[in-house]
């Protein structure tokens, strides 16, 4: 997990078709294992040829998102609160 602009990122890579996508989980606080955090879920749009490259890319991406998008992630992040799932983007 990463800390960026303000929120914890996490990133999960899995094999995907002929290569690797990675999916991102957007925090505002860190989840522990007695407290459940709402998170937004972003699926990177793009597949890569190394493990490596798809984290790599993904945390640019969010990078990128956060800056870009962040009253998208903050109304995402309160509806998912408010029903107390995951929020998923695509």
């Amino acid at each position: 997990m990463h800390k960026i602009g303000g929120y914890i990122v996490e990133c999960s890579v899995e094999e995907y078709r002929d290569g690797w996508r990675a999916i991102l989980r957007l925090f505002r606080h860190w989840p522990t294992s007695h407290r459940r955090e709402a998170a937004v879920q972003y699926s990177v749009p793009a597949l890569f040829p190394a493990k490596s490259a798809a984290e790599r890319a993904a945390f640019l991406w969010a990078r990128r998102l956060i800056d870009t998008n962040r009253d998208n992630i903050e109304f995402a992040l309160a509806d998912a609160e408010l029903d107390g799932e995951l929020a998923t983007h695509r």
